[in-house]
């Protein structure tokens, strides 16, 4: 509450203070998490004649807007800080993650690699440029940027799990297993990470093991039709034909909805 209270205090002073308090307010509530409002005061602190010579604002902004989601502003302010001139991999990082999240895995790449050059801690880089080998089919760089970001950060959201489906889609199941095991203790993803692990230990003919995980997938998320399948396929596997009956009808179901 009292928090609360001073962010409201702060935000209702006249707006007649210098550009460089609006900077410094917006790093506040950058680091608050308080996006919005640190996009205000950053445009605020720009339209103040902070423009010159000043990327820093930009690569912030931009910072901003890719947590909420306004990739077309961040390109702006990303493209406006690399032109002004820094040396910082956040315009690249946020260019980069904007690029991935459009779908253009090249251009994404392409600018996470430059921020990783200039930054060969930029953890974050690594994992999203790790996602987007993976939409590439490039699963052994995909592997070895999750492992680095695993390595600079263990308790990176979804490293674990992320490498553990890209050691899956290259068949190395007891990686893989490993991996998700891990995720799934962290609590990455939890029923897709049971419904991948159970692909690999049906590929391993661990028939009661794959059906626990699927079981445990169908717990979670009762309603994702690809489990109920892929239950089916492995209770057929084990020999019990009447539950993979019910599992294939009830995976039927759930797709024609």
């Amino acid at each position: 509450m009292a928090k609360r209270k001073k962010r409201q205090k702060r935000r209702q002073r006249p707006l007649t203070r210098p550009a460089d308090e609006f900077a410094k307010r917006g790093c506040e509530h950058l680091l608050e998490g308080d996006h919005k409002w640190a996009i205000l005061d950053f445009s605020d602190a720009l339209d103040r004649g902070l423009q010159a010579g000043r990327s820093d604002i930009h690569l912030l902004r931009s910072a901003s807007y890719v947590r909420e989601g306004d990739t077309d502003r961040v390109f702006a302010d990303s493209d406006a800080a690399i032109r002004l001139g820094t040396d910082s991999s956040l315009p690249f990082a946020s260019r980069g993650i904007a690029h991935f999240i459009r779908g253009r895995h090249d251009e994404a790449i392409a600018d996470l690699s430059q921020a990783i050059r200039i930054s060969p801690d930029a953890t974050p880089a690594y994992l999203i440029r790790g996602k987007a080998r993976m939409q590439q089919r490039a699963y052994g760089q995909a592997i070895d940027d999750f492992t680095a970001a695993i390595r600079l950060n263990p308790d990176i959201k979804d490293g674990y799990f992320e490498r553990g489906v890209a050691y899956s889609c290259l068949g190395e199941h007891d990686k893989a297993i490993a991996d998700l095991t891990e995720a799934i203790r962290r609590g990455q993803q939890p029923s897709t990470a049971h419904g991948v692990r159970g692909l690999g230990y049906a590929q391993k003919g661990e028939y009661q093991r794959a059906i626990a995980d699927f079981s445990e997938a169908i717990r979670i998320d009762p309603k994702n039709p690809t489990s109920y399948a892929s239950r089916a396929a492995a209770h057929r596997a084990s020999g019990d034909e009447p539950s993979a009956l019910i599992d294939e009808r009830k995976a039927h179901e759930l797709a024609r909805r």
